[in-house]
């Protein structure tokens, strides 16, 4: 369920808004536009494994399904598949 709430906040954000939101926290130097860059290479290259890894990872399963959701994956196969077996693992 919060993978697929974060899917869908994804989805709201976009890649244009996500940017201006990194753009307005770039000052408290918490999180830069160089970031985003670096955490995008992974999808761009093998997305389907970074869902699945991060789907594994403790503490990591919904929030990378945020990313998923500004890419536009889809989310009939991916996100539900991937999310089920993250959560048997």
């Amino acid at each position: 369920m919060a993978s697929l709430s974060m899917y869908y906040l994804g989805l709201w954000i976009s890649e244009k808004r996500s940017r201006w939101l990194v753009k307005r926290v770039e000052r408290f130097k918490l999180l830069f536009r160089l970031d985003l860059d670096k955490a995008r290479e992974p999808f761009d290259r093998d997305e389907g494994r970074t869902v699945l890894l991060g789907q594994l990872l403790p503490g990591v399963g919904a929030w990378i399904s945020l990313p998923v959701g500004i890419k536009r994956m889809p989310v009939r196969w991916r996100i539900t598949v991937y999310g089920h077996l993250g959560s048997a693992s």
